[in-house]
């Protein structure tokens, strides 16, 4: 550009002509008379052979890439950058900004005319945008789709990832939970495309039938919903370009791991997001992260309410397996419910099963199709009737370790009994704890002696009674008790006489006891006589113990003896229940005897007819009266020999049975 100066300013100011001009500068006429002619606002350009460069050997490489990606979705296509570490891996020695030239040019020549938009701006608490994205992980050792859902900051530009098996409505619900619990709070407003679960219809224009449970969510956090135009992505530009800078900077570190469960996987996520808003510098304001600008937006957030409970409920009816299906899976049920509707409420990680606004049973959500999950306590009181399903029963394949080890021991010990021996040990679950249960069953599998009853043993031991909390009242006695210990020494210096221990020795026919006793008493020193006196005390106590158990004993035996049933005439008398003379009563009920006898005594053992039989007799004949005489055997003769009966009862009858046994 200078010689270009330079020769212009020889042919016009100094009007030099084309030949001196040629002399002075070595340039040949053509140019000379070129570069005269060319306009005077315009540069001087050469055309230069290209020479070959270190990209050169793998431009068909990257043009082949960039080919193939076009015929990719979006989300599925390589940057620059990624293409840079490709060729990188084959050999290019060259720099990153050659490869970013190339990679421009090559898709500058085949665009199309770009559309023109107007940026945007978001105050603080304003405005959070949401969205979802597919991507492909291993969980749980099986490569599977996973549905993202993006939530991202409008002003902070703060975001919080979750991934789903699927995009349905306790998904979404459980991705705003998460994220309004990291934000610690929530904006005014939430901006979405017209996704399934929050449209159900598109009017004209900015019309919208919203989803009933979807606006119930809103309603909750209250924030208002707004929804873009119809494939007009770009209106929530700052979620989109989110998930595209997430596959960079996030996905493609997720995909070199693998996650147990979705539960897993969004913990990972949650603490990498965390990490990133401190690494990650905000577009906007220069020299604050997004988590400095987090902590700015938070204080313009509502505070972050209650979770919100996002199920979907379905109605269901239970199998006689007590089985309940749900999305080709099946979840047991508790068997008081069998054929029965039951509402099955859909959570993002759980099911759970409602009778009578009751939680019946909860299970973990099964991810694929023909699963089955068991709850073996749901079927305890179905093996309670038949023991026999615990051989081959499915729900009971998946006992804790020490209940399948006690069902080893019972089999090889109690072969007949076993299962139902078994079935009695699973029947304590619900009355006691399922842990309580584990720790007695392994106790009683350490003593070697497996058994139903040993087991409710240790339950019974292990169990623990807390001390009751003393009762404050007003009421108090006019005379308080008072602990005496000391009338327990009144024991030792309170004499018996051996007179009446002997008596008692004799009473019972212990004449051994009785001599020896004697002997003893007459060796006895003074030096142990209040030995003796302490010993005679309770040696009194035992006999006294001793006469009342026999007096009971006999008593007992003689109302077991007595077997003969009351009757009131000799027709309804059972004489083959009995040992009485059959002839002798007969003759008795005459009352032929009166002539020559005042008093009639009948003598016999228990249980022979003594009070049965005087009964009917008399009444054939005479009006008697039983009059009952609690004295002793020894002193019925003199009462009845005296006359003294007889003199108080002449006015009422003829004659008077006094009868000792006590029966009315």
């Amino acid at each position: 550009m200078v010689m270009y100066a330079k020769i212009r300013r020889m042919y016009y100011r100094e009007h030099l002509s084309i030949n001196e001009i040629q002399r002075r500068t070595s340039l040949s006429r053509n140019t000379i008379k070129k570069w005269l002619k060319a306009p005077n606002d315009s540069a001087v350009k050469y055309q230069r052979a290209k020479k070959p460069g270190k990209l050169t050997l793998f431009e068909s490489r990257l043009l082949l890439a960039l080919e193939a990606d076009a015929r990719r979705p979006k989300k599925d296509r390589r940057t620059a950058l990624m293409l840079f570490k490709e060729i990188l891996s084959e050999g290019y020695t060259g720099g990153y900004s050659i490869v970013c030239d190339f990679i421009r040019e090559w898709r500058n020549q085949g665009s199309q005319s770009k559309s023109v938009y107007v940026p945007l701006r978001f105050t603080l608490g304003e405005a959070f945008q949401f969205d979802w994205s597919e991507e492909w992980l291993v969980i749980g050792g099986i490569h599977r789709k996973v549905l993202a859902a993006h939530t991202k900051l409008c002003a902070s530009r703060a975001f919080m990832l979750s991934g789903y098996p699927s995009q349905s409505h306790e998904m979404l619900f459980e991705a705003h939970t998460r994220a309004f619990t990291a934000f610690g709070g929530v904006s005014r407003r939430g901006i979405y495309d017209n996704m399934k679960t929050a449209v159900d219809k598109v009017s004209k224009g900015n019309g919208r039938i919203v989803n009933t449970r979807f606006f119930a969510m809103t309603a909750h956090y209250l924030f208002d919903p707004d929804f873009c135009n119809v494939a007009s992505g770009w209106e929530k530009g700052v979620v989109e370009k989110n998930v595209q800078d997430m596959r960079r900077r996030l996905w493609n570190e997720a995909k070199q791991q693998q996650f147990s469960s979705f539960d897993d996987l969004n913990r990972w996520l949650e603490t990498r997001c965390r990490a990133l808003w401190s690494e990650i510098q905000h577009p906007d304001y220069a020299g604050i992260t997004l988590a400095d600008a987090l902590e700015q937006e938070q204080l313009y957030l509502m505070p972050m309410p209650a979770p919100f409970d996002g199920y979907i409920e379905v109605l269901a009816r239970v199998s006689s397996t007590c089985l309940v299906t749900l999305q080709r899976n099946r979840y047991s049920v508790p068997c008081r419910l069998a054929n029965q509707m039951v509402a099955v409420h859909q959570y993002a990680d759980r099911i759970e099963i409602v009778h009578n606004n009751a939680i019946a049973a909860c299970h973990t959500r099964l991810l694929d199709s023909d699963q089955v999950s068991y709850d073996w306590q749901h079927y305890i009181p179905v093996i309670e009737k038949k023991p026999g399903a615990l051989r081959n029963g499915a729900p009971f394949a998946e006992l804790p370790v020490p209940l399948l080890q006690l069902q080893t021991a019972l089999r090889r010990r109690e072969r007949q009994q076993a299962d139902r021996i078994m079935a009695k040990v699973l029947s304590l679950v619900p009355t006691h704890e399922l842990e309580a249960v584990l720790v007695a069953v392994e106790l009683v599998l350490e003593s070697g002696v497996p058994s139903a009853e040993h087991v409710s043993n240790v339950l019974a031991r292990l169990k623990h009674t807390d001390v009751p909390a003393s009762v404050e009242t007003t009421l108090k006695l006019n005379e308080e008790p008072q602990a005496d210990t000391a009338r327990y020494d009144r024991l030792n210096k309170q004499e018996v006489p051996h007179v009446c221990i002997l008596a008692q020795f004799k009473a019972l026919k212990l004449y051994g006891m009785a001599s020896s006793y004697a002997e003893l008493r007459q060796q006895s020193t003074p030096d142990v006589a209040d030995s003796f006196n302490f010993a005679d005390t309770l040696l009194n106590q035992l006999l006294q113990a001793e006469t009342t158990e026999r007096n009971l004993r006999s008593i007992r035996y003689q109302t077991q003896a007595a077997r003969f049933p009351v009757q009131r005439h000799l027709q309804g008398f059972d004489f083959s229940q009995s040992k009485v003379d059959q002839q002798l009563i007969y003759q008795l009920a005459t009352m032929e005897f009166t002539a020559a006898a005042q008093n009639l005594v009948l003598v016999g053992g228990t249980g022979t007819g003594k009070r049965t039989s005087p009964s009917p007799s008399a009444l054939q004949a005479y009006s008697i009266t039983i009059k009952r005489c609690d004295s002793s055997a020894p002193l019925i003769w003199p009462i009845v020999w005296s006359g003294k009966i007889h003199r108080q009862t002449r006015q009422a009858c003829f004659a008077t049975v006094a009868d000792r046994s006590g029966y009315p």
